[in-house]
């Protein structure tokens, strides 16, 4: 087995929105953390699986969410 691990963090702006009731601009702030795996089997195949989770902070509660995230897949080559 091998592991993988990585964190992002991010920020993004936004203009006012009057159409939406938001007469300011604002800004998201964004961490997304990843855990991977992968092992290896024989010599032309491996399992990866990867969980993943971001949440996004944001003065609007409408874009404001926390996400989980889970993917496996088996990669085989020849």
């Amino acid at each position: 087995w091998s592991l993988t691990g990585g964190a992002t963090l991010g920020q993004t702006r936004h203009p006012a929105q009057p159409e939406a009731d938001i007469e300011e601009s604002w800004k998201d702030k964004r961490l997304t953390l990843r855990l991977g795996a992968i092992a290896k089997y024989w010599k032309q195949a491996q399992l990866f699986i990867r969980y993943e989770h971001e949440r996004n902070d944001s003065p609007i509660d409408f874009y404001e969410y926390d996400r989980n995230w889970i993917a496996a897949s088996i990669e085989a080559w020849y």
